[in-house]
């Protein structure tokens, strides 16, 4: 099926929002609509502009992260375990492959990075210390090596 490919495991972010709103709609009678639209937004999947901008405000599709957001939120069950479970049962039925599994911690713990709360101040002493090339003014220490602390202000410009 593959000339010389090499078959991998990948994560399926790419799908996941598809499968997941799916499953809802397979087993809810199609509220995933209800509450996600059906259209494409041309804009890249983070992107919150039409849903800042469009009335009524609901994402546009499940394939964006605010619909990816609100359709994993939709999937019943008493539990987050539960509610995984169903997804992973309904993803390995629609894959037709009983051996797909999770890198559930990975994920718990990227997500959980990306969720720390902070205020202006808390970003603006980080900013400080980026441009004090990883240095803290306050205590005198260096939190950053000075190459990485430069490296990141370089993605940071791009």
């Amino acid at each position: 099926m593959c000339g010389g490919c090499k078959w991998e495991n990948d994560p399926a972010e790419h799908i996941e929002s598809f499968d997941t709103c799916s499953c809802i709609n397979g087993k809810r009678g199609g509220i995933c609509f209800s509450y996600v639209g059906k259209e494409p937004t041309g804009d890249p999947f983070n992107s919150i502009t039409k849903l800042e901008t469009n009335k009524p405000s609901k994402p546009l599709n499940p394939m964006i992260n605010a619909g990816a957001l609100t359709v994993t939120y939709m999937i019943a069950g008493d539990s987050e375990n539960e509610r995984f479970r169903l997804i992973l049962d309904f993803i390995r039925e629609l894959m037709q492959n009983p051996t797909i599994e999770n890198v559930e911690d990975l994920i718990e713990l990227y997500s959980k990075q990306c969720a720390n709360e902070m205020d202006s101040q808390d970003l603006a002493r980080i900013g400080c210390v980026l441009a004090m090339n990883g240095k803290d003014l306050l205590t005198g220490k260096q939190i950053i090596p000075g190459d990485i602390a430069r490296i990141c202000k370089t993605f940071m410009v791009t």
